[in-house]
């Protein structure tokens, strides 16, 4: 009686076990499935975006065939295409984590609109269709919270880049939205709202196309990485995709 009632308990702990691998497993499953929807990396997005990057018919057919979802990756640096992002070392991650080519991303750690004018010799040379410039997280602090001088010389190197490239076509990202810790640890990040609403009136004024990507962090504070200002891997397909988005909305 008591080898029997042995058996059962044991029975009934191993029951409990396989439910609770089960649970875990469905939690892990769905935890992934939710991460690829709100990375926005799911490949229905290959045919939202691709026709904005290229004019081409057959532009489904190639996405079905592997031509921009290569096991069943995205391949953001085939979407992105003959575009570049000049920016500092939050733009390096497109790199880094190789979501986009060298030849897709001229950036710098460190990088500030103050050294712009490195970062417009090289880039110029790549000959890009669309330029997405993205700087200020540095600058905030660099021009001691000088919004005003900081769009000053912000819109001087876009011009400058725009005499050498005049065709190509012009956009200017937001300034990520630092988290509340790196805002109330000091220094000048408070400014970044006034900084973007500056960089916004410039984009306004000169005909440049502005993309708020604010919201990315604000609705994904997860995705910060430790010091509050740089950004987690998952960050950038959701940037990616927001700024080709722009190009055939703007």
């Amino acid at each position: 009686m008591k080898i029997k009632k042995k058996n059962n308990r044991k029975f009934i702990i191993a029951a409990v076990f396989i439910f609770c691998i089960t649970i875990v497993l469905y939690l892990i499953i769905a935890k992934l499935s939710a991460d690829r929807t709100e990375y926005g990396i799911e490949n229905d997005i290959v045919d939202m975006v691709a026709p904005s990057l290229l004019s081409v018919s057959d532009i489904s057919k190639d996405a079905k065939n592997g031509e921009y979802v290569v096991d069943g990756k995205i391949q953001y640096n085939r979407l992105f295409g003959k575009n570049l992002v000049i920016g500092d070392s939050i733009s390096e991650g497109l790199k880094v984590y190789g979501f986009l080519d060298d030849n897709q991303v001229v950036c710098e750690i460190g990088g500030s609109v103050m050294k712009g004018e490195e970062a417009i010799a090289e880039a110029s040379k790549l000959k890009a269709t669309n330029v997405f410039f993205s700087y200020g997280t540095n600058d905030m602090g660099m021009y001691s919270g000088d919004a005003d001088a900081f769009v000053e010389d912000y819109s001087t190197i876009i011009f400058e880049f725009m005499s050498i490239c005049p065709d190509a076509d012009i956009y200017v990202n937001s300034i990520a939205k630092p988290s509340e810790e790196k805002i109330a640890s000091g220094g000048n990040f408070h400014k970044w709202k006034e900084f973007n609403k500056k960089i916004k009136n410039m984009c306004d004024e000169f005909g440049f196309c502005y993309i708020d990507n604010v919201y990315i962090l604000e609705e994904n504070p997860n995705l910060y990485a430790g010091d509050g200002i740089h950004v987690l891997p998952e960050y950038y397909p959701i940037w990616i995709t927001n700024m080709i988005k722009k190009i055939s909305s703007c």
